[in-house]
């Protein structure tokens, strides 16, 4: 649903790993992949309060649209040691 709008109104991210990336990241404070293991899904491995940070998250994103979703993929990018731009 999101990735579909992202393109349909040109937003700074439209990938759906990427919604995935910059959803998990934020639920966790970080890289989500320094805290779960590849080895299972993620929503194994999220606490139920994880869990619903990253639907608040989520539900924000679609919410606030690209604006919203330019300052969290900014910040996901920034804990990767890289500095905003696409997906």
């Amino acid at each position: 649903m999101l990735p579909a709008r992202a393109r349909r109104e040109r937003w700074v991210v439209v990938a759906d790993h990427c919604f995935q990336r910059i959803v998990l990241d934020h639920s966790l404070g970080a890289p989500w992949r320094t805290v779960l293991t590849a080895r299972m899904p993620a929503w194994r491995q999220l606490s139920d309060a994880q869990l619903a940070a990253a639907v608040r998250f989520a539900e924000a994103i679609e919410t606030g649209g690209d604006r919203v979703l330019r300052e969290l993929n900014a910040q996901s990018l920034r804990w990767r040691g890289f500095s905003a731009g696409g997906s």
